[in-house]
């Protein structure tokens, strides 16, 4: 599909063009609930008076099959993964390919948790679920984002003390999982906006930066892998 706009040529399913920021219609859609709520699956950060929707769960927009060898691996990793969420305009296939990526990012039993907890009934689900959320999250951001261009860049932060540790290892316990936490790390992040043209307080060209010192999610080493936990979701 090209823009009538700028004559950029997008995915088909784009709802943004990459390019210039047009908004493109497919006709009328209904919108889709989420069949249940994960806490944290989004955060909604004013810049400047511009409110734009960051979705706390691009952290694991990546190819995040199983664990990585470091934390900054994983950061490095979603860095460039989540860019092109934004660059391809929210298209179905990279909602899916998120949603996708996301619930392999976590450790197999945290799945099992989630079916457990009556959340999700099925990886499918999750996938769903997940999808779902980002979705309903940007719903009715389509003006704001428009007019921005956004950077982000994903950062490891503080270490974990020692109390995190043991409540995430007592979720573990309490669902009869074997696994145990060792070490964990804060995944921050870095949201660069630029102003296509007026909006808000910003001028046209204008770049303002928003640090999310905890985004709500932790890289977590379990045996010699990492993977990403939500520490939001009461297990």
């Amino acid at each position: 599909m090209f823009c009538p706009v700028c004559g950029k040529k997008n995915p088909d399913n784009a709802r943004f063009c990459a390019a210039c920021g047009r908004a493109f219609s497919h006709g009328s859609t209904t919108s889709v609930k989420p069949k249940a709520s994960l806490v944290g699956f989004t955060k909604v950060l004013p810049f400047v008076g511009v409110a734009v929707v960051v979705v706390a769960a691009v952290l694991v927009i990546s190819n995040l099959i199983g664990g990585r060898g470091s934390a900054q691996e994983i950061a490095d990793e979603l860095t460039a993964s989540s860019q092109r969420v934004f660059d391809e305009g929210f298209s179905d296939d990279s909602v899916r390919e998120y949603a996708a990526v996301f619930v392999d990012a976590m450790p197999p039993e945290g799945l099992e948790m989630l079916i457990e907890e009556g959340l999700v009934d099925s990886r499918e689900g999750a996938i769903e679920l997940v999808g779902e959320s980002l979705l309903n999250s940007l719903s009715g951001q389509d003006s704001v984002f428009n007019k921005v261009d956004i950077e982000m860049k994903i950062v490891v932060g503080d270490e974990v003390d020692a109390d995190y540790l043991d409540r995430v290892n007592e979720q573990f316990e309490s669902h009869g999982k074997s696994i145990r936490a060792t070490e964990g790390y804060i995944l921050g992040g870095e949201v660069t906006i630029t102003a296509l043209e007026d909006v808000g307080v910003l001028d046209a060209g204008q770049t303002t930066t928003q640090s999310m010192g905890n985004t709500g999610y932790t890289a977590i080493k379990i045996g010699n892998e990492w993977y990403v936990w939500m520490t939001a979701v009461n297990w």
